[in-house]
Order: C-alpha cells, then structure tokens, then sequence
C-alpha cells in the first residue's frame, strides 16, 4: 500500500507538475494578453483621437465651404449687378453718342444756315450799296432816272422785295 501511495503520490506530483506547468502557460499567456491588451487599449486611445482630430478637420472644412460658399454666391450676385450696371452704362453712352451725333447734325445744319444768312446779309448789303451807287448817279442823271427807280419798287436790292429773314 505504501507503493500505491507513493505511486498516487508520484501521480499527484506529476499531475501537480503539469498542473504548474499548464498554469505557468496559462499564466504567460494570460500576461501576454494582458499586454497585448494594454497595448489596444493604447491603440484604441490613440485611434480615439485621432479620430476626434480627424471630426474637428472635418467640421472646420465645413463651415470653411460654407463661409466660401456664402462668399462665392456673393461675388456671383455682385458680379451680375455690377455686370447689369456697365450693360446700363454701356446703352447710356451709346444713347449719349447718338444724341451727340445727332447734336452735331443739328449743329452743321444751323451753321450752314448762319453761313447761308451772311452770304445773304452779305449780298443784301451789295446790293445796296450799289443801288445807292446807281440811284446817287440817277440823281445826276436827272428825273428820268427817278421815274425808273420809282416803276420798279421791286428790285433786287429793294427792302420791300427781300426775304422775310431779318438783317439780324
């Protein structure tokens, strides 16, 4: 019996043995677990912000398209009024240029008629003087000379024939 009892001893110490063995297996693998758990814990932490990092970027490329956005519709409104301003601009001038060239007709057509005038003015005054020359040498001439001039109140260079513009 003692020889069962050492062989149950030396089973139980075998077992024992292995028990440890397996524990100590156990033991380093439950370590390495635990440090390859620390080590996702540390990852995870890590990857957690930057993450958050990665939120807030994206949250300030937001409003940062949405300030540009607002400011490009902006400049796309002030575009078109400034765009609808030079087309009003652009039809004023040229409104303004036709009136300045019709102006400028207008004006030709008054100088020409002033020229027109003083040519007229001109040989009016001519004419008058030569009617005085001609009457001054009708009166030497004597009262045949006279009745001439008074038959013919109508003559060229006579006030009561001339045109209806004034010597002004």
């Amino acid at each position: 019996e003692h020889e069962k009892l050492r062989m149950k001893i030396a089973s139980l110490e075998e077992k024992m043995r292995q028990f440890s063995e397996e524990e100590d297996v156990e033991r380093d693998q439950e370590t390495q677990l635990l440090e390859e758990k620390q080590l996702v814990m540390r990852r995870s932490e890590d990857l957690q912000m930057q993450l958050q990092v990665i939120l807030e970027e994206r949250d300030g490329l937001r409003e940062g398209m949405d300030l540009l956005w607002q400011e490009k519709t902006h400049l796309e409104e002030e575009l078109e009024n400034v765009s609808e301003g030079y087309s009003h601009l652009s039809n004023r001038l040229m409104e303004k240029i036709e009136e300045t060239r019709e102006l400028e007709e207008q004006m030709q057509q008054y100088e020409n008629l002033f020229q027109m005038l003083s040519d007229l003015k001109k040989q009016k005054m001519e004419m008058q003087e030569v009617q005085e020359k001609h009457g001054e040498s009708r009166a030497e001439n004597g009262p045949l000379n006279v009745r001439k001039s008074q038959a013919s109140p109508a003559s060229p260079g006579d006030e009561s024939g001339s045109s209806h513009y004034s010597d002004d």
